[in-house]
């Protein structure tokens, strides 16, 4: 694990999704690209019938053994940091607009701001008293008198304008993180994100040119949903229907294991579904896809959002990618579809040769050494 000769620090990035906790070491150097050094996967097996505090025991097992399988591998080693990059349904994001005016020209300064902020807060349902607390909050733009901003401290102004994104979690479950990985870090050295939100930090220097897109990332259980207009982020949604629902209800209809179905749908994606396979499997799995393309046009109606964005819409999915780029095709109005590919991350994200490549975890290095 070659460390450079300028000061470096070595993190552990864990991925917690409905399906998988990735584990990815990285290594952390200014002015260079970040470098993943050692990554290992543990699957959450998590059975539907059996509620969501099932969900939450067999994460936080599979988070414990994540890190065991890294901390054997860091070779004597200490981390610097233990970074979680959270999904649904452990977090909720939301983003705003604030808009301030003063009676005459006031000083900005990031006191000023973060007290604009936490004015906003107390309009949140999820306070401390339900159980509830802030992980991460962070501001994109800033506008001084109708003008966007980037260097805007000290400035004074009659008007400010404020966008941000907060991220809320379960106390309790960020109380079990924190302990889960007692043997790695310090709890001062444990930060929570939002795994949508590094996703959009990152893609802004992966993809400089997308300022109006949605970006849609399935995992096991559920899909989480993110809507970004001139560059900022507008919408947070997650619904409850992901890669292993689509494989279950697959299962399901064709009376095959989960593994058949999956097998199945992996088939359909590659056009590969010949006549020994029947129409049965093909309206099967094609009814998945209405399934799913029915609760994001519901789940997006209900918010007020659009169902689709004048620009792109970019797909993050753990498994069978092609399914839902099949479902998107067939929403009306449905843009350009597209995957975020590996290629757009390896030039900014080193992958060491023995390390199984993740694009994930690439735009996470990524944007976490860029707000570092």
């Amino acid at each position: 694990m070659p460390f450079s000769k300028k000061k470096s620090s070595l993190i552990l990035i864990l991925d917690v999704q409905t399906s998988i906790v990735r584990g990815s070491l990285c290594i952390l150097t200014p002015g260079e690209r970040p470098s993943i050094v050692f990554s290992h996967e543990t699957p959450v097996e998590y059975n539907k019938d059996r509620g969501g505090n099932h969900l939450l025991e067999t994460t936080i097992y599979a988070v414990k053994e994540t890190i065991h399988a890294v901390l054997v591998n860091i070779h004597g080693h200490s981390l610097d940091y233990v970074h979680y990059v959270l999904s649904s349904p452990l977090i909720v994001s939301s983003a705003k607009t604030i808009h301030v005016d003063f009676v005459k020209d006031a000083k900005i300064t990031p006191s000023h701001l973060m007290a604009l902020i936490a004015e906003q807060r107390s309009e949140l349902v999820f306070t401390s008293e339900f159980g509830f607390e802030i992980i991460e909050e962070k501001v994109f733009d800033v506008k001084l008198n109708g003008a966007l901003m980037q260097e805007w401290h000290g400035k004074k102004a009659s008007q400010v304008e404020v966008s941000f994104v907060t991220t809320i979690a379960g106390s309790d479950t960020i109380k079990r993180l924190r302990e889960a990985c007692t043997n790695a870090a310090t709890p001062n050295k444990v930060v929570f994100h939002s795994s949508l939100l590094l996703q959009h930090i990152s893609i802004q220097q992966t993809i400089p040119g997308y300022k109006d897109y949605t970006l849609i990332h399935a995992h096991g259980e559920l899909t989480d949903v993110l809507q970004v207009h001139a560059g900022l982020c507008t919408f947070f949604g997650s619904f409850p229907y992901g890669t292993r629902s689509v494989a279950r209800d697959v299962s399901k209809a064709l009376k095959v294991s989960d593994h058949t179905a999956e097998s199945n749908i992996t088939l359909y994606e590659q056009g590969n579904l010949d006549a020994s396979h029947g129409r049965t499997t093909h309206v099967a799995i094609q009814g998945s896809q209405h399934v799913w393309t029915a609760e994001l046009i519901k789940m997006l109606n209900r918010a007020g959002t659009k169902t689709n964005t004048d620009g792109h819409t970019l797909i993050s999915a753990h498994a069978h990618e092609a399914f839902f780029i099949h479902a998107l095709q067939s929403m009306p109005h449905s843009g350009k579809i597209q995957r975020l590919e590996l290629d757009d991350v390896r030039p900014r994200v080193i992958f060491e040769s023995n390390v199984r490549t993740s694009r994930l975890t690439g735009l996470y290095a990524i944007a976490i050494h860029s707000i570092s």
